[in-house]
């Protein structure tokens, strides 16, 4: 059914007052709607561009709506993989926590707090009747309404992951969906796909550190964070006790995610060094990495990172003054779509001019690539 006029209307408002505003203006469609862990959750489905979109609102969690922990997950899949996906349901939006909780005073620097609420959301077809999703703990039901699905979690234990999911028919016959694990922390990979990526055979030309002269010279790229109503940096205070430089660049037009690059100067009179900070800014969610200056590109030019609590794979870093452009290869032959069961993927950097094709791999010299995945043209 379609969304009340009062949710569209504040579906609109943020869009027109935040970063990342998508390219359009969709008409919100309201498919699930539960009670988990005390609060609402609100699965809404819209169509933008070449992509089909879930957004999941929470409300009566504690903290503040719309903000950090509580905010709307929005997650996309390309039409061109709802066409061709042969079982009857493709997962969108895996394993998103709302709500996080507080950590003891004596838990260890790297430790995550528990979430109040985790969700996975996705798309049925007709004649499915039951979608089950699997994770550490078991099997799990979710709501089938709408040709959508949706199981919220109550404060799952911290690093639950859904692994498998199955859609149900009338005849109750399991069928495998496709479902790649998403990343936890740090240090866990998307799943592996079998097969090698194409791409050179060999290496062209090595190209070993360099750096960012815009970032150096602190050239106003983009968009300040204070312009797009970011007022507060995830830049750790013992990195960034001095002066800090940032800006937030849009390498891809059509996608709401941002790229955050970052200068931070060390406290005064602190021996620190300066330090490069790059991040990825999607809506509700604000992460980054910093590293010295000196030695943020080692033995090669552009840094490299992935991440995302949903199906289609976000890599991005920043590259050096001499990448012009980056290609993506992946493990079916493909270039460009990479849904994380296509990994794994080789690069190429190349340090001539290039037009970017659909997926945009890098903007003009120095900016960060954000490689997104998307349906290719």
């Amino acid at each position: 059914t379609p969304a009340s006029s009062q949710e569209q209307r504040e579906f609109e408002r943020a869009n027109s007052r935040s970063w990342a505003q998508f390219p359009d203006s969709p008409a919100l469609r309201r498919l699930i709607t539960t009670q988990v862990a005390g609060a609402s959750f609100e699965l809404l489905g819209f169509r933008t561009g070449d992509s089909l979109c879930l957004r999941l609102v929470a409300r009566g969690l504690p903290g503040a709506e719309g903000n950090g922990a509580n905010a709307p997950a929005t997650s996309c899949a390309p039409l061109r993989e709802l066409r061709s996906a042969r079982a009857p349901a493709l997962v969108v939006l895996t394993d998103h926590p709302f709500g996080a909780g507080e950590l003891p005073a004596d838990a260890p620097p790297d430790s995550y707090a528990r979430a109040r609420a985790q969700a996975t959301a996705g798309i049925v077809a007709d004649g499915v009747r039951r979608l089950l999703l699997e994770d550490q703990r078991g099997e799990h039901q979710a709501l089938v309404a709408s040709n959508a699905f949706l199981f919220v979690a109550e404060r799952p234990p911290v690093g639950t992951r859904t692994r498998r999911a199955f859609a149900l028919g009338e005849d109750g016959q399991r069928i495998d969906v496709p479902l790649a694990q998403a990343p936890f922390g740090t240090s866990q990979t998307p799943d592996a796909a079998r097969g090698e990526p194409s791409g050179p055979s060999q290496i062209e030309r090595k190209l070993a550190g360099g750096s960012i002269g815009w970032l150096e010279r602190h050239e106003p790229r983009g968009h300040s964070p204070e312009e797009l109503g970011l007022t507060r940096l995830p830049i750790s205070p013992n990195i960034s006790g001095g002066q800090v430089f940032a800006r937030v660049l849009e390498p891809d037009p059509s996608s709401s995610m941002r790229m955050l690059l970052a200068l931070a100067d060390p406290p005064p009179g602190s021996a620190d060094e300066q330090n490069i900070c790059v991040g990825v800014i999607s809506p509700g969610i604000i992460g980054s990495g910093c590293s010295p200056a000196r030695s943020f590109f080692p033995g090669r030019p552009f840094t490299v990172g992935f991440g995302g609590s949903d199906q289609y794979v976000t890599i991005s870093g920043a590259a050096t003054d001499d990448v012009a452009r980056m290609e993506l290869y992946l493990a079916t032959g493909d270039r460009g779509a990479a849904s994380r069961q296509r990994l794994p993927a080789a690069g190429r950097a190349d340090d001539v001019p290039g037009s970017h094709g659909r997926l945009r791999c890098a903007g003009p010299r120095g900016r960060p690539a954000d490689l997104r995945s998307r349906s290719s043209e």
